[in-house]
């Protein structure tokens, strides 16, 4: 209520959580860099025993087989930069599963 009007379009959007967390003793916080959240999907599949289990449970998956080209399918299976889609079918595989959904 104390805050001039225009003082958010003049400043960046976090500059009020920034402040907070900086007089909570979170400065270190509040100034370092942007860093991603992203997961490495691709690490994690092709590269882990569990990854790897999910990746021949996918092979066996008639919901990923009845929506991709086995051409495509293939390389999904083998080729790291494909771990997104791999991820994307593996989700759609369990929750048909668990939704009891019957592919025609």
């Amino acid at each position: 209520n104390s805050m001039v009007s225009g003082q958010f379009i003049e400043q960046s959007p976090k500059w009020v959580l920034k402040n907070m967390l900086s007089s909570m003793g979170g400065k270190i916080f509040a100034k370092r860099k942007k860093k991603g959240f992203g997961i490495d999907w691709s690490a994690w599949l092709y590269g882990t025993t569990e990854g790897k289990q999910l990746l021949a449970e996918l092979k066996q998956s008639k919901v990923a087989q009845a929506l991709v080209s086995p051409q495509f399918f293939n390389e999904i299976l083998s080729k790291k930069h494909l771990a997104q889609p791999a991820m994307s079918l593996l989700f759609l595989h369990y929750w048909v599963e668990a939704n009891g959904v019957q592919l025609s």
